[in-house]
Formats: structure tokens, sequence, C-alpha cells
């Protein structure tokens, strides 16, 4: 909950900020996504176990077969999570995500922060759980959605792809920063990466 709290916090000081986003992105809005596949989620304590659906339904299933466990897994990550914020490990996925770049164009425009809150917590409580998107480049799953806030995955392998589901959160709070009008009211956009990129939108849940 501290995460969530801090994503929320920075995010309500941005202003606007539109960087040069990669041409793999194309700036679309929800009718040119086309197709979105089923979210699939994968966690190390339920092993050979695939979890579909949406993030709070995931959530919910895995709590009522493990609460115990998810809760020592979250608590161990923000335990690690407090050692980073004066220690920087410096691995090559930390260095990747600092290096992504914003595409600010892309999606419909949301008009209320607040709206992301729960699909925020949601992803935030998946934790580690890998957030997977398969069928190949250019598959895109939607990963959570509360009051129209809608938050995506994309692949651009040309295999299954994995990305933990709290990285996910900590994207969007960061698209948000990146791409908030100056009144931090409305804002859209992707994040990309090598891999993939994390698109924010407005769309029904």
């Amino acid at each position: 909950m501290k995460n969530l709290l801090a994503i929320c916090l920075l995010a309500s000081k941005a202003f606007a900020s539109i960087l040069p986003g990669n041409a793999a992105i194309v700036a679309r809005n929800e009718e040119g996504i086309g197709e979105v596949a089923e979210l699939e989620v994968t966690n190390d304590l339920f092993p050979g176990k695939v979890f579909k659906g949406t993030a709070e339904s995931i959530y919910a299933e895995m709590n009522a077969l493990n609460p115990d466990g998810l809760a020592q897994q979250n608590a161990e990550l923000e335990r690690r999570d407090n050692l980073a914020l004066s220690n920087d490990d410096g691995d090559s996925k930390g260095l990747e995500r600092r290096q992504g770049t914003f595409k600010c164009s892309w999606g419909h425009e949301i008009l209320n922060w607040m709206k992301c809150f729960d699909a925020l917590a949601h992803l935030q409580n998946l934790g580690t759980s890998m957030c997977m998107v398969g069928g190949g480049h250019g598959t895109i799953v939607r990963v959570a959605c509360s009051r129209g806030c809608s938050m995506y995955l994309s692949n651009k392998l040309n295999h299954q792809l994995g990305v933990h589901c709290r990285d996910i959160a900590k994207d969007i709070g960061e698209i948000y920063m990146n791409c908030a009008s100056a009144s931090g009211q409305r804002f859209h956009g992707a994040r990309d990466f090598n891999s993939h990129y994390i698109g924010l939108g407005e769309a029904g849940c």
C-alpha cells in the first residue's frame, strides 16, 4: 500500500512533458487497438497454474487459495523496496525501465487520476506475479481497469512475454507523470521498451 500511495503522490505533482516515442508504437485510440486478448497471470506460489481473468479477479482467486503466502510475498517486496530507496542495485531490468520512452498521444484521454486508483491497487497487490501476454508481436492484453481507466500490456516479441504486475503499476504512474496536462486533470499515453509497451487510456471496463 505504501508503494501505491507513493505512485499516486508522485503522479499528482506531474507537469506536461511529451518525450519522443519509439516508431514501433502507433499513436492510436481505443478503436485502433483491435482485439484484446485475455490476461494470464502466474506466481511461484502456485507452480504450474495459470490464472485467467482481470487483475482484480485473479488477485481474489490467489488470495482465497493462499492468503498467508501472498501477504508474506508482498511484505518481503515492501521491505526490499524500502531498502532500494537508498541502494540502487542497477540491475539491467531496472535500467531498461528507466530508459523507456513515452508516447503521450496514445489512447483516449482520462479526466481524473483517481479513476485509476483501484486498477493500480489490483496490479500492486499482485506483486511479482507475472502478467503474461501471448500470441507474439502485436498482441495486447488489458491488465487492469477501474472507472474507465484502462491499462494495457502489448507484446513486441514473437513469443509469449511476462512482466511483473507491480512493475506495470509503476510504469502507469510514470506515464501519468510524463504525459499529464499542466493541471494534472487530463492524461493518456504509453511507455515503450524493447520488448513491450505499457498503455494507459480511457475505455469502458
